[in-house]
This record gives structure tokens, C-alpha cells and sequence, in this order.
């Protein structure tokens, strides 16, 4: 993604097993230093800081170029030392990979991943229909406690992360008391948070007026512990704690 209106540039990414464990997850910024110079700073969990790679040189692929970031000479054996290389492909993927040597051990390739573009961009909005732009932005900002990037009288716009939630003024209340609790309607639609604690979430929610239409309940089969609120309107927002 683009970082900071297109000063630089970040990549972020999780290896994840087919049960959920998440074995790594890294992210790294690439913009130009101080000194004019193009770099690589990257985070992960392998290391216990942030690593600054300078970048050294391009390499010419069969369908696309690398560019490729390191720190420490590769030929010193008696420190740590690493490149990464990004590769960019004529269409559309990119690989991300890794060269390292330990102290007294081999420099040589280690691990790569290419990854392909998605078939649909990604999602940009999620647009909440509400019946009382002011009440339902107390509401949003109040008790759950997002940021307002956008407010006008029909719409508005609240940080949640990589998308925008967004409010959409002139939807028609409707009769709550018709619904049953926790109701799996056709065509409506719901927002769900992971979060640490259910139970704190239920807890301090519930102090502060929110209706839950589920308390806390470990959900068979599906490895969780689901909680499911509403918003003035009745829009369900579920918070889940992975067990």
C-alpha cells in the first residue's frame, strides 16, 4: 500500500497454517532516508527490532525486476547479515524473499512467498444505514470509540483500521420489537471485531447502555467466543475472542 500520500511504501504480511496459527507476520516500510537514500526498515517477529536494509542493487528476472534490500556483507561470516528482495512481475504478482546468513554459518537463500493480485479490489467501505446521523455518531464515537475522519449530514465516515465504516443518513427506523433477538435475517448483514476479552467488551458495553442481543457464548465448532450488540438502529456489531 501506499504510505503517507505516496512518500513510500508499506508491505505487511502473516504466515498462517491451515488450523490458524499464525507462525509469522512482518511488516516494512520503503521510503528514502534522510541522506536521500531509498530503504528498507522491517519489523517481524523473528528479530527483536526494527532492521534497517539499504537498498544495493536491481536484478533483471524472466518476466520482471528485483529489487534488492540488505545489511551486512553477505561474505562476512561472523555476524548476522541478509537481504530481502521484492520482486515485481509484468503481471501483477510479487515476491518477497529472503537470503541470510547466521554468525559463522552460510549466506544463501532461505524463504520466499509470491503473491498474486485479487481478483476484486479490496473492500473500501462498509456503509451503515442509520435514522439519526447525530445520535448514531455519539454512538460510534462515545461507546465504541472510533474516530471520525469525515461528518456532514448525510454521511459519515469513521477510522476503522484499513476500511472506512461509514454512516449513511436517511434510513427508516424500523420496529425492533418485530425482530427476534440475534434474528438471521436475508439480506442484512452484520460487522465483526476480534478482540482479547469478551467478556471486559460485554461487561464494559453493557455499563454504558448497550443492548446485546448475545451475551458471551462459546460457539461450538468454530474455535470462538461470540458476543453480538446493536447499534441504535439495530444493526448487529459482534465482537469474537479466538479460544
Amino acid at each position: 500500500m501506499p504510505a503517507v500520500k505516496g512518500s513510500g511504501a508499506s508491505i505487511a504480511f502473516t504466515a498462517t497454517g491451515a488450523d490458524g496459527t499464525v507462525y509469522h507476520h512482518e511488516q516494512s516500510l520503503i521510503a528514502l532516508n534522510m541522506a536521500d537514500s531509498l530503504c528498507l526498515w522491517n519489523l517481524n517477529t523473528n528479530t527483536p527490532g526494527l532492521v534497517e536494509h539499504g537498498y544495493r542493487r536491481e536484478e533483471n528476472l524472466d518476466g520482471g525486476l528485483s529489487y534488492v534490500f540488505g545489511f551486512g556483507e553477505p561474505e562476512v561470516r561472523n555476524s548476522f547479515r541478509e537481504e530481502i528482495g521484492i520482486d515485481l512481475w509484468k503481471n501483477g504478482e510479487i515476491s518477497y524473499r529472503y537470503s541470510w546468513g547466521m554468525p559463522g554459518g552460510d549466506f544463501q537463500p532461505r524463504s520466499s512467498v509470491r503473491m498474486k493480485p485479487k481478483s476484486l479490489a479490496a473492500i473500501n467501505h462498509i456503509i451503515v444505514m442509520v435514522s439519526d446521523m447525530n445520535k448514531s455518531v455519539e454512538f460510534y464515537e462515545s461507546i465504541l470509540g472510533f474516530k471520525t475522519r469525515f461528518r456532514s449530514e448525510n454521511w459519515t465516515e469513521l477510522d476503522a483500521g484499513n476500511i472506512t465504516l461509514a454512516l449513511h443518513g436517511g434510513g427508516k427506523p424500523r420496529d425492533k420489537n418485530q425482530m427476534e433477538p440475534h434474528e438471521s435475517a436475508a439480506g442484512t448483514a452484520s460487522i465483526n471485531f476480534d478482540v482479547h476479552d469478551v467478556e471486559k467488551i460485554y461487561q464494559d458495553l453493557t455499563a454504558k447502555g448497550v443492548t446485546f442481543t448475545l451475551t458471551p457464548t462459546v460457539r461450538q465448532n468454530e474455535g470462538i467466543k461470540l458476543a453480538v450488540a446493536q447499534d441504535l438502529d439495530g444493526f448487529e456489531i459482534c465482537f469474537a475472542q479466538k479460544l
